[in-house]
């Protein structure tokens, strides 16, 4: 037995019978899958054909689901002028903020953007009953558990659908595991918040990078910025519905829900768990289903799907073409074909203002003028103030998105890639939605 046995000898046979079974089962895992129709819009996948229309209405549908879940959490409260007082615009992140239980919303400078009270000062006295405290002699407020506990209900159904929502519209899809991570705030430790304010009321998840071949040199980042409805049904819920139940979350349980999907669970130290991948793919399985995506398509099955279309539609053919003119590595002042780098090619004709802020912060970073790049060295602007490039990247004037590791190149990807997955999938409308504090149907 060992390394030094003979060539025959029983050890070096199971060795390689134990080889040669791994390789089979990495080359059976990667099997070929995947059969495009003629003209590219209808795909086989888990032994089923599947319209890119279908998928694209399946997406669509999630975002509307989502949005009437919550205005219906919100018609909890009858007087919702207080959503006026929602200024999601002008909301400033820090990333790098390290405190128990911060988030945007718990930020000073972001109090005068928010209204984090109206909304349980009116939903709580409904679930709330006085009960005459005889020991002390005063009053008590006590929840209606009942009550609560219908509400922790209407809360779960709404989270399952901004689950999927977030899951298949927001770029291309992670790992369910990774999703399910997400924290809303930071945890009593080391970790830190996953859903992050940017600029304009957009909303970012900052994912948990879980692979296993992850090497120290591949980007750790792995960024990914919400359509702008659900952007601004994200940032509605947690500046609301989300303040009102984990405060009768904690009261119960005694708990906090950094999480943003999870349960309690007393059997673990901090008494509550995140969802497990299950509840994924159950509710993306029963929602394809509605929508004639296969028949019925899982967590694996929809990645291999939408990693399909990356491969026909956005590496390769004329899509390529348009995003290599919108985000050059080089300058194509030469390039013949004018009409390439128009907006429509990508479907975001009705999106140019932010696209355009896009292409330039792109393109600068393709062509070499992102942070880090310089070393040593001096541009003139640097050379006025007496330092290297290097030193005013690194040190002055750092972006508050940024995170160890992550620079605007980073940043600027994961918005290009997550714009035109969803200007693909056709999940922008003739214009821009405008960040406003509102929901679809909804005064």
């Amino acid at each position: 037995m060992g390394p030094d046995a003979d060539i025959n000898s029983g050890g070096n046979a199971i060795q390689s019978l134990r080889a040669f079974g791994m390789a089979t089962a990495k080359a059976e895992g990667g099997k070929d899958t995947i059969m495009w129709s003629a003209d590219g819009q209808t795909v086989a996948v888990a032994g089923h054909w599947v319209k890119l229309q279908d998928v694209k209405t399946m997406m669509k549908d999630a975002i509307t689901t989502a949005e009437q879940q919550l205005k219906t959490l919100l018609a909890r409260a009858k007087d919702q002028s207080f959503l006026a007082n929602f200024d999601f615009a002008k909301v400033v992140d820090k990333p790098s903020q390290d405190e128990p239980d911060m988030w945007f919303g718990s930020m000073a400078s972001n109090e005068d953007h928010l209204d984090l009270r109206s909304y349980s000062n009116q939903v709580l006295p409904t679930i709330l009953s006085l009960r005459k405290d005889v020991g002390l002699d005063r009053w008590m407020a006590e929840p209606d558990w009942d009550k609560v506990q219908r509400l922790w209900d209407e809360e779960n159904d709404f989270l399952k659908s901004l689950l999927v929502a977030v899951h298949i519209t927001s770029g291309m899809p992670s790992r369910g595991s990774e999703l399910l991570e997400t924290t809303w705030r930071n945890d009593y430790g080391t970790r830190l918040r996953n859903v992050l304010a940017g600029h304009d009321g957009e909303i970012l998840l900052d994912s948990t990078y879980s692979k296993t071949e992850y090497k120290s040199t591949r980007i750790k980042q792995n960024l990914r910025f919400l359509h702008p409805r659900l952007a601004n049904i994200m940032a509605i819920y947690l500046s609301t519905v989300r303040q009102t139940t984990d405060r009768l979350f904690r009261r119960k349980h005694k708990a906090s829900r950094n999480y943003l999907w999870c349960n309690v669970n007393p059997n673990v130290e901090r008494r509550v768990a995140r969802w497990d991948t299950t509840i994924l793919s159950r509710e993306l399985t029963e929602r394809a289903t509605r929508a004639h995506v296969g028949k019925g398509l899982n967590v694996s099955q929809f990645r291999q799907l939408i990693e399909a279309v990356a491969h026909k539609h956005f590496r390769t053919g004329r899509l390529r073409q348009a995003m290599s003119v919108l985000f050059p590595a080089e300058s194509t002042k030469d390039n013949e074909d004018d009409n390439l780098d128009d907006l429509t090619l990508l479907g975001l004709d009705g999106y140019s203002d932010d696209v355009d802020d896009i292409a330039d912060a792109a393109a600068d970073h393709m062509a070499g003028l992102g942070p880090g790049r310089h070393g040593h060295g001096q541009d003139p602007f640097s050379a006025q103030s007496g330092r290297s490039d290097e030193t005013s990247w690194i040190h002055y004037a750092r972006q508050k998105i940024h995170r160890a590791g992550m620079d605007e190149g980073v940043i600027s990807n994961a918005r290009v890639a997550s714009r035109v997955y969803q200007a693909f999938f056709g999940l922008f409308g003739a214009t821009a939605p405008a960040p406003t504090p509102s929901i679809a149907g909804q005064t």
